[in-house]
């Protein structure tokens, strides 16, 4: 059976580096690939535009977005009839993207949230998926997306979590592996070897000297620039945030207490949903739901007002070309009134 290997994580906790090694280990990633950003991703995201696209168009028709804090709490989306035309559009272009390789990888930190949607896919086009989910301590990536997106600490946290948390969930009873960013950086072998033998595959490329080489330039010590050894600890930051990420990193390693963790999670998770349902009352929707109604009224006006002005700026042009041709009419009436005169 085919094998999806789907790469998980919050935004900045790695996955693009862990994705740009898969690809240095011969896993294909499709052909449309995001370009890099050289203040943010300069090595590149390695992040299929094709799956980009589906992602937020499916978020957009939600009326979400990737740092929606309270999206975890949308019940049932996924069988919305709105995202029939994105269920046939990534039907398609799993189908024919990789219709002829055994092994390949998707990554986009927006399945996290999604992956009921892609799974529900995986099943259709009978793929088997498997799962890679890179783990970043919390306030490393806080302070990351403080850089990249201007985002409260306290916001970034809490995506942190909610994309965590549903990472986890859906990969229950399915293969999959846990590994830490700073791991990949320090002992990228270790954990290329991990992945394969927790996910049942052998990559397409074998370690060796120029694979190593090419390896070692790739994770250059300057991909990561927050540590949390330089980082002051924020005692805002709500403590079972950083319990599960503390389990999160025991979970691959304590098999035997596995259930116990398991447990733990749920327990965060219940904690995490009764803040969320707090907070996102009738009356935050209701916000919410004006807040967007108002950026759309102000988009329309925005249209309107580029539309008016291209209106405008034709008029003008129109204005302008009539006053050249009155310019040269009048040249010749001039010319005509001269020769009448020589008659005369």
């Amino acid at each position: 059976m085919k094998k999806c290997l789907v790469v998980l994580g919050m935004h900045r906790s790695g996955t693009s580096a862990l994705t740009g090694v898969l690809n240095i280990m011969g896993v294909n990633l499709g052909d449309e690939l995001l370009p890099p950003a050289e203040k943010i991703n300069p090595k590149g995201f390695f992040e299929n535009q094709k799956i980009l696209n589906i992602n937020e168009i499916i978020l957009q028709r939600l009326g979400s977005s990737w740092d929606d804090l309270f999206f975890y709490y949308n019940d049932n989306w996924q069988q919305k009839s709105e995202l029939k035309e994105c269920q046939e559009d990534a039907l398609f272009f799993i189908d024919s993207e990789f219709k002829n390789v055994s092994l390949f990888a998707i990554k986009d930190p927006r399945i996290n949230r999604l992956l009921p949607f892609w799974q529900n896919i995986f099943q259709k086009l009978e793929i088997e998926p498997v799962y890679v989910i890179s783990i970043r301590h919390p306030l490393e990536v806080a302070y990351s997306l403080k850089v990249r997106d201007n985002f409260s600490l306290e916001k970034s946290c809490l995506l942190w979590q909610s994309h965590m948390l549903e990472a986890e969930l859906y990969t229950r009873n399915s293969l999959r592996c846990f590994v830490t960013y700073d791991n990949l950086l320090s002992n990228p072998l270790e954990v290329l070897d991990k992945i394969s033998q927790s996910l049942d595959f052998s990559f397409p490329n074998k370690v060796g000297d120029s694979i190593n080489i090419k390896i070692e330039e790739f994770l250059e010590k300057g991909l990561k620039n927050h540590s949390i050894d330089t980082l002051k600890i924020n005692e805002a930051v709500i403590e079972n945030i950083f319990d599960y990420y503390n389990i999160l990193l025991k979970i691959d390693d304590d098999k035997n207490n596995e259930n116990i963790l398991i447990r733990k999670i749920d327990k965060i998770r219940g904690e995490f949903v009764k803040l969320n349902n707090f907070f996102y009352n009738r009356n935050i929707l209701e916000l919410k739901i004006n807040k967007e109604g108002l950026e759309k009224d102000n988009s329309f006006l925005h249209n309107e007002v580029r539309v008016k002005s291209d209106e405008i700026r034709l008029k003008g042009d129109e204005l302008r070309s009539k006053s050249e041709e009155f310019k040269v009419k009048d040249e010749e009436l001039k010319v005509k009134d001269e020769e009448l005169k020589v008659k005369d």
